[in-house]
């Protein structure tokens, strides 16, 4: 079973998520897309962590999140948020565009750490608003989409309930 849960920015999705979780009755795992980006971001991270169960299973997983789907059987499984998935698609770095190619790449393995060196690569530190080092170009829409589909394929094969919370843009601070 498939359930999504959509509202604006800090409209209290998760909260709903984690109830619907709890009612299940079965144990739960959180699939975290989240990657930390400044303080501000962090502390929300860290209250959300305070907030769980401490038997609660966390995997913080940005971009396979299909195959952490698949590889939690018998779980009832949060997957926060779609969006910031998506996000982490669209702005994934050479070695990760070479994975959503069909090419197995471990980022840690790669040149400079998992970040590109080659064309399409920001300067940054212009006041740009871009860190040194950070490949903007982008990845293709049937990349992404195929990974949001992957995940919903993997949700509807999932023997229990799967909660995927996302952001509804529309009802966001600025929509």
């Amino acid at each position: 079973m498939l359930d999504l849960v959509i509202g604006g920015a800090r409209s209290g999705k998760t909260s709903v998520a984690e109830r619907l979780a709890l009612q299940a009755g079965r144990p739960v795992a959180y699939v975290a897309t989240s990657i930390v980006g400044d303080d501000e971001y962090r502390a929300r991270i860290e209250a959300h962590r305070h907030r769980r169960p401490a038997d609660w299973l966390v995997v913080e997983e940005p971009r396979r999140v299909a195959e952490a789907v698949s590889a939690l059987p018998g779980r009832t499984i949060i997957v926060d948020c779609l969006g910031m998935l998506v996000t982490n698609l669209l702005f994934a770095n050479a070695p990760i565009r070479d994975e959503l190619a069909g090419e197995t790449v471990d980022p840690r393995k790669a040149t400079g750490g998992g970040v590109a060196t080659g064309g399409g690569v920001a300067t940054g530190g212009g006041g740009d608003g871009v860190p040194p080092g950070v490949d903007l170009t982008p990845v293709s829409t049937e990349q992404v989409l195929a990974r949001v589909a992957g995940l919903a394929a993997a949700a509807l094969k999932h023997d229990g309930l799967v909660i995927i919370v996302s952001n509804e843009v529309g009802q966001g601070l600025v929509p």
